[in-house]
C-alpha cells in the first residue's frame, strides 16, 4: 500500500507545474482554516464524550442527560458537515459546475501538498484531477490518472470514477459504444453508491453524452434537437450549458440552420473558458475523426 506522499506526488507529476500565487495563497488560507475548525470540533466532541461518561457514573441513568448530550453532539456534527461541504465545493466547483477547469486544477494542485501527512482517499483526488484534465482536453494525462485508479483503487466508487473519466475521453471522440458501456457499468453500481452525492451528477453527464452520441449515430437530428433545447433552457450550471450549446452548434449545422448554429457557437466561445468545447470550435475540430484513439489510452476492455 502506497503512502499518502507517494500517491499525491504521482498526481502532482501528471498535473505538471502551475505558477499561480493568488490561488496558492487562497487555498493555503481556506485549507488551514478548515483543518483548524476540524481540530476544534474533534476536541469539543472528545470533551463531550468524556464529560458525558463522567456524569453518567455520578448520576447513573438519566434520559434527559442523554438527550441533551445527544442533541449537542448532533449539532456540532451538523455544523462540521456543512463546513466540510462548503470547503469541498470551494475546491471543486470549477471542475464539476463551472467552465474554469484550469482554475479548478490549480486549486487541486495547491491543495494536494497539504495532505502529504494526512490519511487520504485517493479515488476522490483522482476523480477531481482527472476531470479537470479531461475538461481541458488533456486526455493523455487523463489516461494516466485512469491507470493510477487501476493500480491503487478497487472500491465500487473508484470504478464509477474510472468509468466517468473514460466517458469524458470517449465523448470527445464520439465513441458511442464506449459511452454506453460506461453508463451500463455505472447503472449497475448505482444502488451501492446512492450515498455519494457526486455519483448522481457523474451518472447524469455520462448518460446525457451517451444519449447524444446514440441519436447522432442514428441521425435522429430533430429528436436530438428537441432534447438538447429542453436541457439547455433548464441547465443549472455553466458547464452543462456550454456542453449542450456545443452539440447544438454541430447539430444545427447538420440540419442546415447555419444562422442559429452560429448563435450557439458564439455562446460557447464567450462562455467556454478553459473547456475543450471552446478549443474545439476555435480549432475547427470535428468530433469522431479518430475512432480508434481510445486504444492508445488502454481504456477499452472488460473493465469498461
Amino acid at each position: 500500500m502506497k503512502k499518502s506522499i507517494e500517491l499525491i506526488d504521482e498526481i502532482l507529476e501528471i498535473i505538471g507545474p502551475i505558477d499561480d500565487k493568488e490561488e496558492k495563497d487562497r487555498i493555503d488560507a481556506i485549507a488551514k482554516n478548515f483543518f483548524a475548525y476540524r481540530s476544534i470540533i474533534n476536541i469539543i466532541l472528545f470533551c463531550h464524550i468524556a464529560v458525558f461518561f463522567i456524569l453518567k457514573l455520578i448520576i447513573k441513568e438519566d434520559d434527559f442527560l442523554i438527550l441533551i448530550f445527544g442533541i449537542s453532539m448532533a449539532s456540532f456534527l451538523l455544523l462540521y458537515s456543512k463546513r466540510k461541504k462548503a470547503f469541498g465545493n470551494e475546491l471543486t466547483r470549477y471542475i464539476f459546475d463551472d467552465c474554469c477547469a484550469d482554475k479548478g486544477l490549480s486549486r487541486i494542485y495547491y491543495y494536494l501538498p497539504l495532505l502529504r501527512n494526512k490519511r487520504i482517499t485517493p479515488a476522490a483526488l483522482y476523480l477531481e484531477a482527472g476531470s479537470a484534465l479531461a475538461n481541458m482536453g488533456r486526455f493523455d494525462d487523463t489516461a494516466k490518472i485512469i491507470r493510477l485508479i487501476d493500480s491503487n483503487c478497487n472500491s465500487a466508487v473508484s470504478i464509477l470514477y474510472r468509468q466517468y473519466l473514460i466517458s469524458l475521453i470517449a465523448e470527445y471522440y464520439n465513441e458511442f459504444d464506449i459511452l454506453n458501456e460506461c453508463v451500463i457499468t455505472a447503472n449497475k453500481l448505482s444502488k451501492k453508491l446512492s450515498r455519494y452525492s457526486i455519483a448522481a451528477k457523474l451518472y447524469d453527464r455520462m448518460s446525457l453524452n451517451a444519449d447524444i452520441s446514440l441519436l447522432l449515430k442514428q441521425e435522429k437530428f430533430q429528436e436530438l434537437y428537441n432534447m438538447l433545447s429542453s436541457y439547455f433552457s433548464t441547465a443549472q450550471y455553466p458547464l452543462r450549458e456550454v456542453s449542450i450549446a456545443y452539440y447544438l452548434y454541430h447539430l444545427l449545422n447538420k440540419m442546415g440552420d447555419r444562422d442559429k448554429a452560429l448563435e450557439y457557437k458564439k455562446y460557447v466561445l464567450e462562455n467556454g473558458g478553459a473547456m475543450w468545447y471552446k478549443k474545439a470550435l476555435e480549432d475547427a475540430f470535428e468530433p469522431g475523426t479518430s475512432p480508434d484513439v481510445l486504444d492508445n489510452y488502454s481504456v477499452r476492455g472488460e473493465n469498461c
